[in-house]
């Protein structure tokens, strides 16, 4: 009798499922991106610079920027250097077999002294380049490294 009463129970459950679908997102956000402005030049140091706001289909801004050094171990004392000042270290892989052409990647909390607003950084060691994304959140950086690896 109980396993009758389990059944029908789950019965009513899958069917309430099928018939109001869940309203929680599923699977990573969709946004669009469009570039708000363009700068480059170069480093105190010498070595290359970049950066590129965009702007999200929700309003959100996102800055990405490359530094460009003399060698890799200028980049990756430039790196570290950067670790410094996070509020906390999310995650830090090398090497990645999905990205060939990164040595290491990052993402850490920071917090912007003068106003107090977190942001989430992505931040890749290339070789001689350390380029970084920063987001208001992890799900805005996620979702515009992962617009960027397929627009390449």
């Amino acid at each position: 009798m109980k396993r009758k009463v389990y059944v029908a129970i789950a019965l009513v459950i899958l069917g309430a499922a099928i018939i109001f679908p869940s309203k929680l997102p599923k699977g990573k956000p969709e946004f669009t991106f469009s570039v708000f402005s363009i700068a480059d030049g170069v480093t105190v140091g010498g070595g290359d610079f970049w950066l590129q706001t965009w702007q999200a289909s929700d309003g959100t801004i996102i800055r990405e920027s490359k530094n460009g050094y003399f060698s890799e171990e200028d980049a990756h004392r430039a790196l570290e250097g950067k670790l410094k000042d996070a509020v906390t270290i999310l995650e830090r892989k090398k090497p990645l077999d999905d990205l060939p052409n990164v040595d290491e990647r990052i993402v850490a909390n920071y917090v912007d002294p003068s106003s107090t607003e977190r942001t989430v950084s992505i931040i890749q060691l290339q070789k001689k380049d350390v380029y970084r994304v920063d987001a208001p959140s992890l799900e805005h950086a996620l979702a515009f490294e992962e617009y960027r690896r397929r627009e390449r």
